[in-house]
């Protein structure tokens, strides 16, 4: 039920002239609301009430107020954001600490017909490696601290070997989260990036009288791609961003094609097809171009689908989807193996089990140890 009616929002917030037929469906609206909010896309069913109430006549006034709010509440947080940047950039510059914008407040300034519509709730930064000291003692000094996560527990020197991410929470006066990235993914998922050639092909864009760095469109757009496919779940968000990326930028599409192959993202992009033109409808670019001509299927992915994409995620255990989801991204079988192997068997240092039990060393038998107990769990047998 929820499918159809998801198909015919996400076809209004690319299109609000879409021709769609009514329908009176009357849904649990509670229901209804968490999936919107899940998706991040509550604030376009108040944006565009007038063409979503011609469509969905079943729908009340409760939910547009709902709806209604969450806009509200996204002018808030892009404003204490935007302010918090416009008032560090001086000293961030002082202090030698360049840094890249991505996703975000990038989305919302350039994507969206009003940036309000772009929901988001912290500042995602890309810095340089050789900087995260300095950025630990800026942002301690300004009050922000660690927020507990996945990579917590490790030391930064593995965090920086690794490239995990750091995120951090200022609650005064007004809650400010910040992601700290040194790369666009860490050492152990199946894509990797050259961030020094994002950085190499930056720009700056304007937040009033100031300006920040991201990176050039075509590098957005293949940081767009691969967020869209990288977690164990799936946001309808993710792939409006890319959507209107195309809408938006002029694309070098020779040079975002080699960049495909380069990086290797090649089946998502044919994902992303498949997905683009059913969840909305169409693709947001001339057919004619090559990058749909050679990559468009004609036939739906059995797994990967806007289907997968509304429910959110897999029926899987967020460890069984961690690990297969990569499988059906990977196009060459060597590839495939080598990220099972690394899954199954990650480095000695990376495993939270040495952080989280200090008092057991880091041995070889240790480590076996673990990994038997964890592969254990992933097949549902008991631990002897």
């Amino acid at each position: 039920m929820y499918q159809k009616i998801f198909h015919n929002i996400c076809r209004i917030i690319v299109n609000p002239e879409s021709q769609i037929d009514s329908n009176d469906t009357v849904f649990d609206e509670n229901i209804l609301y968490e999936y919107l909010q899940y998706h991040q896309i509550s604030s376009f069913i108040y944006y565009y009430k007038q063409e979503i109430s011609k469509i969905c006549t079943g729908l009340s006034k409760q939910i547009f107020d709902r709806c209604h709010n969450d806009y509200l509440q996204n002018i808030y947080q892009g404003m204490i954001h935007e302010n918090y940047l416009k008032n560090n950039i001086k000293l961030l510059k002082q202090n030698k600490l360049p840094f890249y914008i991505i996703k975000g407040i990038v989305s919302a300034k350039e994507l969206y017909i009003k940036e309000e519509l772009r929901s988001y709730s912290d500042l995602d930064i890309v810095i340089h490696k050789k900087d995260l000291k300095k950025w630990l003692k800026y942002l301690s000094s300004k009050g922000f601290v660690r927020t507990l996560d996945h990579y917590t527990v490790f030391p930064n020197s593995i965090i920086n070997k690794y490239n995990f991410s750091l995120h951090f929470i200022n609650e005064k006066p007004n809650p400010i989260a910040i992601d700290l990235h040194l790369n666009l993914s860490n050492k152990m998922h199946p894509f990797q990036f050259d961030i020094e050639e994002f950085i190499n092909h930056s720009r700056s864009i304007n937040l009033t009288d100031k300006s920040i760095n991201t990176f050039q469109p075509e590098y957005l757009i293949i940081f767009y791609l691969y967020h869209s496919f990288k977690h164990y779940y799936f946001k309808i968000i993710w792939f409006i961003d890319l959507y209107f990326a195309f809408k938006t930028y002029n694309i070098d599409f020779e040079k975002l094609h080699k960049l495909l192959v380069k990086y290797k993202l090649e089946k998502l992009w044919r994902l992303f097809l498949e997905i683009s033109r059913d969840l909305f409808g169409d693709i947001p670019f001339s057919k004619k171009e090559k990058l749909f001509t050679d990559y468009m299927n004609h036939k739906r992915h059995k797994i990967i689908n806007s289907k997968t994409i509304i429910n959110g995620e897999f029926p899987y255990s967020e460890s069984i989807n961690r690990l297969i989801l990569p499988l059906y991204y990977l196009s060459n079988p060597t590839d495939k193996i080598k990220y099972l192997f690394h899954q199954f068997f990650p480095p000695k240092e990376t495993l939270r089990d040495f952080y989280e039990n200090p008092d057991i060393k880091m041995t070889q038998l240790n480590y076996l140890k673990f990994r038997l107990k964890t592969l254990m769990t992933l097949t549902n047998k008991p631990h002897e």
